[in-house]
């Protein structure tokens, strides 16, 4: 199993009250002749280490050997200097990288000096200072920032005093644990699009605290980047501090902070309240546990060997010529896979999903094992594995991989039809099932699945009165405000049965059932054909990809009952029959999408009679409202 992380606890969970860096003791100007390139700087907003200033863990700033700033001496010319001082030295002289020069730029106000050095920082005739902002922070350790990340300029009109810098941004840190979690990123975004690195502007006076606004085409994240994965601390009290240096802003609708581990797993938190990050300010948070993730695939090997191929875009003529189903039949391979919990003495398994788009908690019987089947894809959950007594065994974190959820449990060739890309984000799981047919054989573990486990209350039935005396029948005594037949035909529009309306109706029905929050299965007789077809309309319908349409029309061949494969020309040819009837030119010409075709075909009037109109634009905009949930 793959392991990610999580933080188990509100992560954005700030202390309530920040830190002002208290500034440091001015030391006395060392004499200098007029015209020696050499500065004598301090830290006027605080004692700090990193370009390298640095913070040590008394958080006071402090130097490193060959920190670098930019000094403009009254004039445009931007002029190199080198720390000359000792590693961690709080003062000391910076001295000219390319010895005396001379200066030939216009004439700008003041003496300014900016940390660190930019080749392209610049300051104009009005005293404005241009550099940029670090969108990318090197991890240096301790409570420190990383090398370069912490922006000070200086400004005065003495060319004998000290150059005092102080700091243009504020500090948000991070503590982070977590039991063997090593982490090689953290990324910082506020929620309502703030521009937070890239080029920006500083307005400094002499004696003034500096103000920065970023320029249009800032960047709207920044990230602590660690070289080398960085190992958390095991508890709470041993945590591990990320430092991230911020422009000041209130973040009125918040902020996310994203965590990379070693292996690349990422988790994302956020808050929603407003929070202002001032300048000078450091803003601390609570410690935060980084929990590992057991993860699993659940797609069985052979639907996602299936789904893995690299498929061109479906959009051509001849895209139905080919097709990367396995020869024969698949059977048996319409399931998923499950989560495995094997604990000696377990007796009971509580689980619970830490998803809000996804809430659910129920509790199992377990006999030492117990094998789960139907959970969502990418939700986490938190189990606890309990004895007879109520005692916890084991607990912990799992999220099931993959994107196809094949269902378990109550019928075969089931799947959910969640998690296809559509316009603007993906299908949402738990809404639409689609699977074959219901009758006598579903027993009351089947039906605890269909009603408890998946939330289903709609039977949309597609079999016909032919289909024989035990079909066309509610099993599950749903009455009249739960199941509903409407008698579909095989092949799509076959000049009989009016099957375009009664699509056309099947999809207005489900979008009244989705208005009302409820979950809809829907099936004929083996949900290959006629189940196909309905699902294939819905999903162009809401923006799924030609080449996603026709993967999952196929993946009814793998309940091993079906052939059904994308370039059938005989036989079970329904789907080839279906793309052909959409294609023939009454629905658009051949530059259309399939997705625009299947739009024109829903609002194509075939009837006049008025119970079986056509859908509308809002009926369409409101089904894809409903469905898509954005990424």
């Amino acid at each position: 199993m793959k392991r990610i992380f999580s933080l188990a606890t509100l992560l954005l969970l700030l202390v309530s009250c920040s830190t002002q860096l208290d500034p440091v003791t001015e030391p006395q100007p060392q004499a200098r002749k007029a015209g020696d390139f050499v500065f004598y700087a301090s830290f006027g907003d605080v004692s700090v280490p990193e370009t390298k200033v640095f913070m040590n863990d008394s958080w006071q700033l402090r130097w490193n050997a060959d920190d670098q700033i930019s000094i403009f001496n009254k004039t445009a010319d931007n002029l190199q200097f080198a720390f000359a001082g000792a590693e961690a030295d709080a003062t000391g002289q910076f001295s000219s990288v390319n010895g005396n020069a001379t200066l030939s730029g216009s004439a700008v106000p003041h003496i300014y000096a900016v940390y660190p050095y930019g080749a392209e920082t610049s300051v104009a005739a009005d005293g404005t200072i241009s550099l940029t902002l670090p969108a990318e922070q090197p991890y240096y350790g301790g409570v420190s920032f990383g090398r370069g990340a912490n922006t000070m300029v200086s400004v005065t009109d003495n060319v004998s005093a000290p150059l005092v810098f102080k700091n243009v941004c504020g500090y948000l840190q991070l503590k982070l644990y977590g039991d063997d979690v090593a982490i090689s990123r953290v990324t910082f975004k506020g929620n309502n699009d703030e521009l937070l690195a890239g080029a920006a502007t500083v307005t400094a006076a002499v004696g003034e605290a500096p103000t920065v606004t970023l320029s249009t085409g800032a960047t709207k994240e920044v990230s602590i980047v660690c070289a080398d994965p960085v190992k958390l601390g095991a508890d709470a009290d041993h945590y591990t501090t990320f430092l991230l240096a911020i422009p000041p802003m209130t973040f009125t609708k918040g902020f996310t902070i994203t965590v990379t581990d070693a292996d690349g797993y990422v988790i994302e938190k956020s808050t929603s309240n407003s929070y202002t990050i001032g300048r000078n300010e450091i803003f601390p948070m609570a410690p935060v546990k980084c929990r590992t993730i057991e993860t699993f695939q659940i797609e069985n090997a052979k639907v996602h060997d299936y789904m893995a191929h690299t498929y061109t875009d479906f959009t051509g003529t001849n895209a139905y010529s080919v097709t990367y189903v396995p020869s024969g039949y698949l059977n048996g391979y319409d399931k998923p896979l499950p989560f495995t919990l094997s604990v000696t003495g377990a007796k009971e398994v509580r689980m619970k999903s830490l998803s809000a788009r996804y809430p659910r908690e129920w509790t199992a019987s377990v006999s030492n094992s117990i094998q789960i089947y139907n959970l969502i894809p990418g939700v986490v959950y938190h189990y606890d594995v309990c004895n007879a007594a109520g005692t916890s065994l084991k607990s912990g974190f799992v999220r099931p991989e993959g994107q196809v959820r094949m269902i378990n449990g109550f019928s075969y060739n089931v799947r959910d039809m969640g998690g296809w890309h559509a316009t603007g984000g993906t299908i949402a799981y738990g809404k639409l099932y689609r699977g074959a047919e219901l009758d006598r054989r579903i027993d009351e573990a089947g039906k605890k699945i269909f009603f408890n486990d998946l939330g289903i209350s709609i039977d949309l039935d597609l079999r016909r009165d032919k289909d024989d005396s035990e079909r066309h029948t509610d099993y599950l005594n749903l009455g009249t405000n739960g199941y509903k037949n409407i008698q579909v035909l095989k092949f799509f529009d076959n000049g009989s049965g009016r099957t375009c309306e009664l699509y056309q109706q099947a999809i207005r029905e489900i979008i009244g059932w989705l208005s009302d929050r409820k979950a809809v299965y829907l099936h004929c007789v083996g949900g290959a054909d006629r189940t196909g077809t309905l699902a294939f309309l819905i999903e162009a319908l809401v923006g799924v990809s030609e080449s996603d349409l026709s993967k999952d029309y196929e993946l009814t061949n793998f309940d091993g009952s079906h052939d059904r494969k994308r370039n059938a020309t005989s036989g079970s040819y329904i789907f080839t029959y279906l793309i052909n009837y959409l294609r023939s030119g009454r629905f658009g010409d051949s530059s259309c999408s399939m997705n625009q075709l299947v739009e024109n075909w829903a609002k194509t009037q075939f009837s006049n009679d008025p119970n079986l109109a056509p859908l509308t634009d809002e009926e369409i905009a409101t089904l894809r409202r409903l469905l898509v949930v954005t990424d």
